[in-house]
């Protein structure tokens, strides 16, 4: 394997990949400017290939991974990795990888983008190397906390000495209490039936279902039927019930790197109370002689999952740095939604990716020329209510310099315009500019009565 074959062609992962990408990954590894989050393992590549469409290409000694961000259909370009033969390169800062890839892989990957048609996009980057593409000013590069990942030492996991890490201590001694003859081991490719069940029973304590819930199952049943040839490596946890045992708490993973293990998976029955903190620990015990480092990946912006994760004590979070092309319309309506509503990139990145479609939102540019400026937009979204198929107005900004044109009105004008030919009965608005007076005068809109009784 020490010579590639170069090309552009992209090529849908697929489990009989894992020894070349193995190998490449294992490369990458050696330098200094290797990404350590858990995207860039093999497993993480092909379990979540369903949601993330992942291919892989090597372009000019680097190995280049694309996937579709955000549980869309949008691509983006993950970090390259150098798997060449320069010495320097390797040992090199990710300044110095960073100007290769500008030099021979980037005008490759926004070709291909373009082939697309689509503008060219980045993730997963690391700062420094994120911080070297910065200077490129036809970039916008940001920092995305929701995929930040979080970092541990495992002797910390293991021995939850110190005054921070005294709960976790005592949800660790009142399950030992409560089940003294717990038991564990490790995970096998035949427990795929209790692991199921587990998260069945994981699930039923949940208030909403997404992209990424539905495709976890698939991935934990991939990994299961496939769990050797990916190299992985878990507990599972069991407590006695009756005559037997029951199943209630199971995760695995594999390396990153030589010094840091991924956890891709962790499930614990939500009626045995402690055990999600026990088999964290355990976990900890069987790693810890051969890992410094457990990363436990991101938390997707999910409130409570950010909350456990933080409750840990990260040692390192791994910023997660993406980039988009600011030539390109989704840069656009960016630009505008930050100036009109001051949200968050990260808020904004999981709101635009998925939901800002053509067939959603209608934009308004100076003179009419998508080349210039967006000065007016707003998105439409349909649900299903009492009164037949209703429509839900959202996001609607004026530029500054645009305001006093009537753009608002007449933007509106155009929704309900779409509203109706996609046969909805109402549109709903929730007002947030309180001097906007069209709504009642003109538009025809009205305050519902609303029965809180």
């Amino acid at each position: 394997m020490n010579s590639l074959k170069t090309g552009s062609v992209f090529h849908l992962i697929d489990l009989s990949d894992r020894s070349i990408l193995q190998h490449y990954l294992g490369v990458a590894r050696k330098g200094s400017a290797f990404p350590v989050f858990c995207d860039y393992t093999f497993a993480t590549l092909y379990l979540w290939r369903h949601l993330y469409k992942a291919e892989w290409a090597i372009v000019a000694d680097f190995l280049v991974i694309r996937a579709c961000c955000f549980g869309g259909d949008k691509r983006f370009y993950l970090q390259p990795l150098y798997v060449g033969c320069d010495e320097a390169l390797v040992a090199g800062d990710s300044s110095i990888v960073a100007a290769k890839f500008v030099a021979d892989v980037l005008p490759v990957l926004k070709v291909c983008s373009e082939s697309l048609g689509e503008p060219f996009r980045m993730g997963f980057l690391r700062g420094d190397f994120a911080s070297a593409l910065s200077e490129n000013p036809d970039f916008y590069v940001y920092e995305n906390r929701d995929y930040a990942n979080y970092v541990y030492r495992s002797e910390s996991l293991s021995l939850l000495s110190g005054r921070k890490l005294q709960p976790k201590r005592n949800h660790v001694h009142q399950f030992l209490a409560e089940y003294p003859d717990y038991q564990v081991r490790l995970l096998q490719k035949s427990d795929s039936g209790a692991a199921l069940s587990l998260l069945d029973r994981w699930e039923q304590g949940l208030q909403y279902e997404n992209a990424i819930l539905l495709a976890e199952r698939d991935a934990i049943a991939d990994a299961f039927e496939h769990y050797d040839e990916l190299g992985l490596e878990g507990l599972l946890l069991s407590v006695p019930e009756g005559d037997g045992r029951r199943p209630v708490a199971f995760c695995f993973g594999s390396p990153v790197s030589e010094k840091v293990f991924c956890t891709h998976i962790e499930k614990a029955d939500p009626s045995c109370k402690n055990a999600f903190a026990m088999i964290n620990k355990l976990m900890a015990d069987h790693l810890k002689d051969r890992f410094d480092f457990i990363n436990r990946e991101e938390d997707l912006g999910e409130a409570g999952l950010r909350k456990a994760k933080l409750s840990y004590h990260p040692e390192q979070m791994i910023e997660a740095w993406f980039l988009m092309e600011k030539s390109s319309e989704e840069y656009k309506i960016w630009k505008l939604w930050q100036e009109a509503f001051d949200d968050s990139d990260s808020f904004l990145a999981s709101y635009i990716y998925p939901y800002s479609t053509p067939d959603a939102r209608i934009l308004f540019y100076e003179d009419d020329d998508p080349q210039k400026e967006l000065v007016a937009m707003c998105h439409v979204h349909y649900f299903d209510s009492d009164f037949g198929l209703a429509a839900y107005l959202y996001a609607l900004a004026v530029s500054k310099k645009a305001r006093g044109r009537g753009l608002g009105t007449l933007m509106v004008g155009k929704i309900l315009e779409r509203a109706r030919t996609n046969g909805a009965k109402l549109l709903w608005a929730v007002q947030g500019n309180l001097n906007y007076n069209a709504w009642e005068q003109s538009l025809g809109f009205f305050a519902p009565q609303m029965d809180v009784s």
